[in-house]
Formats: structure tokens, C-alpha cells, sequence
């Protein structure tokens, strides 16, 4: 069937410009199609590090003199949800469109993805952008109001949790860095968790450490070889005070104060799940055996070249949570998805008082700092800044965080669609899953011979030691070419000297993520003074590697 005018956007002479018509309403004033969108732009204050929506740009009116009116470090996104506006704007104003304009026009396939590339490593808008505003450039815009809104939102989002990121790194990236190449050397007596991988035939319990935990740990009959048991690290001490063993505890925490969690406790846990960027002391302590996983704390190219070279484990996505992470392994180590995956101490809130379950390493903590000089400290957390009251998954007032709440958001938005996971808790925020009875669930498990147990076996040590001891002989000999380089090369024809600056630090972003303008590497003067200092602290380490 023909289009008709309708469903056609159609140009209209108003005297003073064109309109456009389109589902039988003006898209621009039938006066003067200019004015308004003028006005706007000429009345807008721009702070630096803006990234501009135009929303339906339509015929391009405004987007010459906003561009003028930049700062050199803003951009503009025009972007146009609509298909045949989409073809309309290309075809009437596509030379309005370039980098050196700074304004590029995307199509409405490209849309859904923008957010998330926004901060692509290989984006050359990569950490440039620190707020958005949006600007509805013609009445097009409300065509597709909802869809404008969660894209603005979702844009907002990407570029507040790329600095939300750039901070922790700031902060906490060069432990990462040190611990994951510690890892990585413990790799050659230790083993990669994708050998465990679909090998659990038997359900598995998925424990946090709030307040829910408690159901289990008070179960009259011990839950020990009815499940397959994973526990986060926090969690484990109140297993070891029942006298339960657990089949693997999650290391996450990358700080060493996390290690008097696992004092006494090796013995409960067969095994530890640890990334790659965990505390290499908690995970020597947590298990009888390590089993590693990558997590990737940055997009950075050293990390992409190991993992084309097979020396990183399966990747985990960085989900935030030691909870959310080992709910993710269950969901791998499961045989098939027909295996349930229950889960109990992942509440994501807490009541006054009492912010995990008892014997848990915080509320051993807790005990043990109580007196009577600090007799409210437990109830502190309930009343402090960022704190709110909500409803439980029983209706009753609980206490949350932003960060607590955003976990719950996160877990919901990506467990949505797993099958055979359900809800043993008794209190926590909802999390949408279908809910379980541990007595019922634990009466069926009684008799153990009813199910096909499928032990894991753990894999094969590490066959690629040869590779890792490679891979720190290479980093040593170009980090003293580096060092060389900077102590040395004054002399040396400065672009000469440049490109081989640029060539040693492009896969080595290890050097330089934890500055707080290390989103990429700079051949400034004091950027390249740090750089030489860090040289020292990683040829240190790496040789130290080297000979365990």
C-alpha cells in the first residue's frame, strides 16, 4: 500500500522558511520555523564537557549556530528515532553533519547501542563528556517522547557510571593491577574456573550474608551434600560456627582487610572462586583450592592481549557484588539449566541494629568492637546519610542505600530471564524471582540417592605456566626499555623518541589507569615523570613474579 501525505513528512513554504508536516501536525511554527529553536540555542549556557542530544533535528534549523557556540570540548548528537524523518534530515541538511562541525547525525538502528558504546575503549569520545543536555529541535521529538526519555536517561547514566569507575580506579587501580598479576602468578599452582563449568548435577544454595542467611543456618538438619553449597566471603565464618561445609566461597574484595574473614575457616570451604583482581592473600586462605575467574575492572588493551594469549580465565562481568557474582557461577557451574539455583542472604537491605546474619564476619566485627563508649555503632548505619526506609518482600519497613538498591536493580535487570532460580528468603527487596520454602525444598532433598550427583572434578593444574613466565619476561624486558627510554633519551630525535613512547605504553595502560587523568596515555612532561616512577614499582613486582 502507497504511503499517503500522512504518513509522509512533506516540506511546507511558511514565507519565513519550510515546515514539515507529518502525521497531521506542523513540526515548526507555520510563521516562522526558525524562531523558536533560535531563541533556545542563543539563551543556552554551556559548560565545558557537555554532550548535546538534538532530538529530531529535522531540517537542521539551529544546529550552524550551536555549533559555533561550543566549547572546544563539547559535542553534538543528533539523533532521530523515526525512520522517515531519519531520511528526510539526511537528505535536506547531511553536510550539517561532521566531526569537524562537531555534530554527527546517527540512525535509528544505531541508537539502542550508543549508550553503551559511548565509552568504549576505542571510542574517541572515551571520558570526554561529563553531563548531557537535551534539546527537542522540532516538534518530531514528541513522536517519540518515551523512547527520547529512556535514551536521555540511558545516556546520562553511561557517562555518570564511566566516572563513577574513573574514581574507584583512581583510588583502587593500582591494587588491581598488582593483585591480578599476583593472580596471574598463582595461576601456575592453582586452577582456571572454566573447568568447573556445567559440571554441578546436584542445587545449589546461593548464600549472602544478610539477614535471610539466618534460615539456613538454623535448619534443624545440616544442609551439607544436599546442596551444592557457594557462599560469599563475609558469609563463611557463620557457616564455620554451625559446622558446615561449604563447596566454594566467593573472593571478590581486593583490600587485605577482608582476610580476617577466612582466619580459622579454610577447612569449611573446598574451594575458592576468586578474580583475578581479589586480594591474593584472601584467596590463598579462603579454600583448600583456588579456582580463578577474570573479572574485568577496565576495558584496557594489556587485559585484551592476555586473553587473546589463553592466559585469563573465564570472564565474569564486573557486576559490583560479591552477591550478584556468585549467582552468575552458580548459573555456569550448573550442569543444565533444569538444575535449580536457590539463593538466601541476598537481601540488599537491612533492619536497625542488625545489618547481617549472626556469626557473619561484620556482625562478629560489630561484637567484638561493642562497649559501652560504642553502644550504637550497630544501629549507625541504619541512620546515615543515603539511607531510605522501603518494603520488604513481606510488605514490612526495611532499611536501604543507593548502592544496596542499585545491586537489587542490577540483579533483577540481569537474572530476569534465568530459568530454575529461586527465592529462599524471608526478608530482603524483591527481587522477582519465584519464591521457595526451605523446609519443603529441604524435606524433598532428604534422600540424597534421588539425585543424579554429578561430582566436579577439578581440573588439570594450569598446562600454561611456560605461557605466564613468557609474558612476564616480555613486560620486564619493555618495561626497562621504557625506563631507559625516559632516564635516557634526551638525546634521542624527539619523534623518534615519541612513537616508541607511545608503542610501549599502548598495551600497557597498567602504568597509567590509576592517574586521575589516566583515561589514555599523554606524552605531556609530568604525565611521562609518573610514568617512569610506576616503571620501577611494576619491574619490582614482575621480577619478584618471576622467580616464585
Amino acid at each position: 500500500m502507497s504511503e499517503n501525505d500522512n504518513d509522509k513528512p512533506c516540506l511546507v513554504e511558511t514565507g519565513r522558511g519550510f515546515s514539515v508536516k507529518y502525521k497531521d501536525r506542523l513540526l515548526y511554527s507555520k510563521y516562522d520555523p526558525q524562531k523558536n529553536i533560535l531563541q533556545t540555542v542563543h539563551s543556552l549556557k554551556i559548560l565545558p564537557g557537555t554532550l548535546i542530544l538534538a532530538l529530531s533535528p529535522c531540517l537542521g534549523y539551529g544546529l550552524g549556530e550551536l555549533s559555533e557556540k561550543l566549547p572546544e570540548d563539547c559535542f553534538i548528537f543528533a539523533v532521530e528515532r523515526d525512520e522517515k524523518l531519519f531520511r528526510l534530515t539526511e537528505t535536506h541538511c547531511a553536510e550539517k553533519y561532521s566531526e569537524e562541525k562537531k555534530c554527527l547525525l546517527f540512525s535509528p538502528e544505531q541508537l539502542d547501542e550508543l549508550p553503551a558504546l559511548l565509552n568504549g575503549l576505542t571510542s574517541p569520545f572515551r571520558g570526554k563528556f561529563k553531563r548531557v543536555l537535551r534539546i527537542d529541535f522540532s516538534a518530531g521529538a514528541f513522536l517519540n517522547e518515551k523512547f527520547y526519555t529512556v535514551f536521555y536517561s540511558a545516556m546520562q547514566k553511561s557517562i555518570a557510571q564511566f566516572w563513577k569507575n574513573r574514581i574507584t580506579l583512581v583510588k583502587f587501580g593500582k591494587r588491581y593491577s598488582r593483585n591480578f598479576f599476583r593472580n596471574i602468578s598463582a595461576l601456575k599452582e592453582n586452577y582456571k574456573i572454566d573447568g568447573l563449568f556445567k559440571s554441578v548435577s546436584k542445587p545449589i544454595l546461593v548464600c549472602g550474608a544478610g539477614e535471610s542467611l539466618e534460615i539456613i543456618l538454623s535448619a534443624e538438619k545440616n544442609v551439607s551434600g544436599k546442596f551444592y553449597i557457594i557462599a560469599v566471603d563475609a558469609a563463611l565464618r557463620a557457616f564455620k560456627a554451625k559446622n558446615i561445609h561449604v563447596d566454594a566461597v566467593v573472593c571478590e574484595e581486593s583490600q587485605i582487610a577482608i582476610s580476617k574473614a577466612f582466619i580459622g575457616c579454610r577447612q569449611y570451604a573446598d574451594r575458592a572462586f576468586a578474580s583475578l583482581s581479589s586480594c591474593p592473600e584472601a584467596a590463598s586462605t579462603a579454600g583448600k583450592s583456588t579456582a580463578f575467574y577474570t573479572t574485568v575492572f577496565d576495558e584496557r588493551n594489556f587485559l585484551e592481549q592476555l586473553s587473546a594469549s589463553s592466559i585469563l580465565p573465564a570472564a565474569v562481568p564486573p557486576l559490583g557484588s560479591v552477591g550478584l557474582t556468585a549467582v552468575y557461577l552458580s548459573l555456569c557451574l550448573r550442569a543444565s539449566t533444569e538444575v535449580p539455583v536457590y539463593i538466601a542472604g541476598l537481601d540488599f537491605s537491612f533492619s536497625p541494629g542488625k545489618t547481617h546474619a549472626k556469626e557473619t564476619f561484620p556482625s562478629a566485627q560489630n561484637l567484638l568492637e561493642f562497649n559501652r563508649l560504642n553502644s550504637k555503632k550497630s544501629y549507625a548505619p541504619a541512620f546515615s546519610a543515603g539511607t531510605s526506609a522501603v518494603s520488604d518482600i513481606n510488605g514490612k519497613k526495611t532499611v536501604t542505600t543507593v548502592a544496596l538498591n542499585g545491586y537489587a536493580e542490577l540483579f533483577k535487570q540481569f537474572f530476569y530471564n534465568a530459568r530454575n532460580l529461586f527465592d529462599l528468603r524471608n526478608c530482603g527487596l524483591p527481587l522477582n524471582l519465584p519464591n521457595a520454602d526451605f523446609t519443603t525444598v529441604s524435606k524433598h532433598l532428604s534422600d540424597e540417592s534421588r539425585f543424579s550427583c554429578k561430582q566436579s572434578v577439578p581440573p588439570e593444574k594450569n598446562a600454561e605456566n611456560e605461557k605466564i613466565s613468557r609474558f612476564f619476561r616480555n613486560e620486564i624486558t619493555a618495561l626497562e626499555e621504557l625506563k631507559d627510554i625516559l632516564s635516557n633519551g634526551q638525546n634521542e630525535d624527539s619523534r623518534t623518541r615519541n612513537e616508541r613512547i607511545k608503542k610501549l605504553l599502548e598495551c600497557r595502560e597498567y602504568l597509567y589507569l590509576h592517574f586521575p587523568d589516566g583515561i589514555s596515555s599523554s606524552l605531556d612532561i609530568g604525565f611521562l615523570k609518573r610514568i617512569r616512577a610506576e616503571t620501577d614499582y611494576f619491574l619490582k613486582l614482575f621480577n619478584q613474579l618471576r622467580c616464585l
